[in-house]
């Protein structure tokens, strides 16, 4: 049954019962308490609105701190939720995206909305303090608060704010050139650096990638076209274990064909709605390399680049000289290159 959960401690050699009547849609461990957690559930009425006495549906937010003997409601009316950060030693902070008002029934994805803050309690939800007025989404990870907020409800546009003194300040983030922004995906901070992907909205299914300094705040453009699924997902990794070193693909096609606002509105609605609630401590990167990979496709206008100081500039792959068969491969290195199709 969806309403049964179980826990264990023992490498699943025995298995204990969660007290918890209602479905758990999310669940989050502490990142150094091992029996503390996050959780949520989806109110009955969302379900099945016959069976929940009047009552309205929303994602309601709890605590436990004995793996799941008790729990407490830290808020309602909550989108997304994360720990805090352990390098401003703010691990048993909450933060989290709530609905301002707390009443009638919760959208679970209705694009960016006026009505969402970016909020924190340090004592499990006894005080709430908001931290960003119509901050929507965000983001924590290496010393960085990310929030996207919304600028025009209208355009749906956005704004990036961001924080690298454990929220005490947020100022927005600082491109070179004034330009709308539709979204954002943070590909990595794992370098005293930020490298960050903008969707300008031009329906390209490519946005820019930009690299900060040290504080986080002020960008430059890395790498115009890159690559950028309807749901989000850029074509974007590192090298694991070698720092500065970064590979990604870009359009070469300036005469690309626009993807419909419908397809890419129906893709971007599908993947919020699936990732709503999720983890909000890793980057694209962190999930790329936590997750399966997604099936290649070819396309003629794709190129393949590769930086070795995090992204201050970019230069093609060399093309093998021989093939797996080894057949030699004709590939003259001043006017072929290599190009990998993710």
């Amino acid at each position: 049954s969806k309403h049964n959960h179980f826990i264990s401690t023992d490498a699943a050699k025995t298995l204990r019962r969660l007290k918890q009547a209602a479905t758990i849609h999310s669940w989050q461990f502490h990142p150094t308490k091992s029996h503390w957690a996050l959780l949520s559930t989806w109110t009955d009425a969302c379900n099945n609105p016959q069976k929940a006495g009047g009552d309205p549906c929303n994602h309601m937010l709890y605590v436990t701190k004995d793996l799941g003997s008790t729990f407490s409601l830290v808020a309602s009316y909550v989108f997304q939720f994360s720990w805090g950060d352990v390098k401003h030693q703010h691990e048993n902070r909450i933060y989290f995206t709530h609905h301002r008002s707390k009443a009638g029934e919760q959208v679970r994805y209705g694009g960016w909305t006026p009505n969402v803050d970016f909020a924190y309690t340090d004592d499990y939800g006894h005080t709430i303090v908001n931290l960003v007025f119509r901050g929507n989404k965000f983001l924590v990870s290496n010393g960085y608060v990310f929030v996207a907020k919304l600028n025009d409800q209208l355009k749906q546009t956005v704004q990036l704010m961001v924080s690298n003194d454990g929220g005490k300040t947020f100022d927005p983030a600082m491109l070179p050139v004034e330009i709308q922004q539709k979204s954002y995906t943070i590909l990595d901070t794992s370098e005293q650096s930020v490298m960050l992907h903008v969707n300008h909205g031009d329906n390209s299914g490519t946005g820019n990638v930009y690299v900060s300094g040290p504080g986080g705040k002020r960008f430059s453009l890395s790498l115009p076209g890159n690559i950028r699924s309807a749901s989000g997902e850029c074509e974007f990794d590192s090298i694991v274990s070698m720092e500065g070193v970064f590979i990604a693909n870009f359009k070469d096609d300036p005469n690309n064909s626009a993807m419909s606002e419908q397809d890419l509105k129906t893709a971007r609605d599908a993947k919020q709605l699936e990732e709503e609630e999720e983890e909000t401590t890793n980057t694209q990167i962190d999930k790329k390399h936590n997750s399966k990979k997604a099936k290649g496709r070819s396309e003629a206008v794709v190129r393949t680049v590769i930086s070795f100081d995090k992204g201050a500039v970019w230069s093609y792959l060399r093309a093998p000289r021989i093939d797996s068969t080894g057949q030699k491969i004709d590939c003259p290195p001043d006017r072929c290159w290599l190009h990998l199709h993710g």
